[in-house]
């Protein structure tokens, strides 16, 4: 079985591009559909003057969706580009968003479950998402959409293993505490 090189950053597959293209153009096709039926059936009622004035609305909303797809192809480079993973000494660093950025540290001694989920667009495109149940108490999950099967399986027992690890040796910490010296008020 191929091994997962752990001292570099990963990013996400080719595939999962897809992924979030698709949830992002999705109601692309409805409403083009909805466009031409407006341009086929109300094309007959339309009185002969008005004939240009509803030529360029139709025009307009086709214009309009190229712009929404423009946009929606944009959105999902971006998404795309911006997801990056991390495996660190003590924890699993998660980097993701192209205008708000966020970085996720997983503590491995707090993952309680790992689980690779495979929703119907994601097997449509050959890609799992990887959910991270942490133990902090509240139902906290960390996730990766996206990743190729193979290598989210990969990913999945990387994290079992540092975690059996992490729960198997007790934490010690690499700094040295600093005593707080108690303060007298006295003046």
């Amino acid at each position: 079985m191929p091994e997962l090189d752990t001292e570099r950053t990963h990013h996400l597959g080719g595939k999962a591009f897809f992924l979030f293209l698709g949830t992002r153009i999705f109601w692309f096709f409805g409403i083009a559909a909805a466009i031409f039926a407006y341009w086929w059936f109300v094309s007959g009622w339309v009185p002969f003057r008005y004939l240009p004035y509803f030529d360029y609305s139709v025009r307009l909303f086709w214009l309009l969706l190229a712009a929404y797809v423009m946009f929606g192809v944009l959105r999902a480079f971006l998404e795309y580009h911006s997801h990056r993973y991390r495996f660190e000494e003590e924890f699993f660093h998660v980097f993701r968003g192209y205008i708000n950025q966020e970085e996720v540290n997983v503590v491995y001694q707090q993952i309680q479950t790992v689980t690779v989920k495979r929703p119907l667009l994601a097997r449509a495109v050959g890609v799992a998402h990887l959910y991270i149940m942490m133990g902090s108490g509240d139902g906290e999950s960390e996730h990766l959409l996206g990743l190729d099967v193979k290598k989210a399986r990969l990913v999945q027992r990387e994290l079992v293993a540092r975690s059996r690890k992490s729960h198997e040796t007790p934490h010690r910490p690499k700094y040295r505490p600093v005593p707080f010296e108690d303060i007298d008020d006295e003046a």
